[in-house]
């Protein structure tokens, strides 16, 4: 993914995250986007694997943050800024 793009999805998240009923989701994007940028140098493999798991959980708080983390790597590794919008639908 190159710069530009990363950085508008990053703008992106972080506004919805301040003003989106599903803040949650959107913290769980940008926490992935950084991710998936930065591998190691932004979190450990055991945060990174205990995010994975957070989309199973009970608590509709965490599952949403999971579920955006998700998103927000997959759209780093696939260079497709529009992972979220499967979020929206």
């Amino acid at each position: 993914m190159n710069p530009e793009i990363f950085d508008s999805e990053m703008q992106l998240a972080t506004s919805m995250r301040n003003q989106s009923v599903d803040a949650p989701y959107w913290a769980g994007y940008r926490h992935g986007l950084l991710r998936a940028r930065f591998g190691r140098s932004f979190s450990t493999n055991t945060d990174h694997f205990a995010w994975l798991e957070f989309p199973d959980s009970d608590d509709p708080v965490i599952a949403s943050l999971g579920r955006g983390y998700i998103d927000g790597i997959n759209t780093v590794v696939t260079g497709s800024p529009d992972m979220h919008k499967r979020h929206s639908s």
